[in-house]
């Protein structure tokens, strides 16, 4: 059952998501959305990075990036919000575009910037 929801269920829920989403409003309301997206990121990474800094010693700034995305709860509060008619198609592509962006954006820093280096992953080569 596991394996039919992560290869089956999860992708449509996101797809679904994803179509209700509307450009038009984010591009309407830009500085409502980045004022957002700078509050989310900020506040997430600042409590992640206190946790991080105490519990991680070597990869902090890596795990605060990974830990700091919040894409499928946030997700699913959002779609629950909008079919219950808690909030409206605007709102509901604002909140979901700084879900997306807030989601992408650390995890591309992350892996490209701070992807820790361990042991196992270098190749030992003897040249003789």
């Amino acid at each position: 059952m596991k394996t039919v929801a992560f290869a089956f269920i999860t992708p449509i829920f996101f797809i679904i998501g994803g179509m209700k989403l509307s450009l038009y409003f984010i591009l309407a309301n830009l500085p409502l959305f980045i004022v957002l997206l700078a509050t989310r990121q900020l506040s997430k990474m600042a409590g992640i990075y206190i946790f991080a800094r105490r519990h991680v010693e070597a990869d902090r700034t890596y795990t605060t990036l990974l830990l700091s995305t919040g894409l499928t709860f946030g997700l699913i509060a959002c779609l629950f919000g909008l079919s219950a008619g808690y909030l409206n198609q605007m709102q509901y592509s604002i909140l979901t575009g700084v879900l997306i962006i807030s989601t992408v954006i650390p995890t591309f820093i992350a892996q490209k910037w701070y992807n820790p280096l361990h042991s196992e992953d270098l190749l030992d080569v003897n040249i003789d």
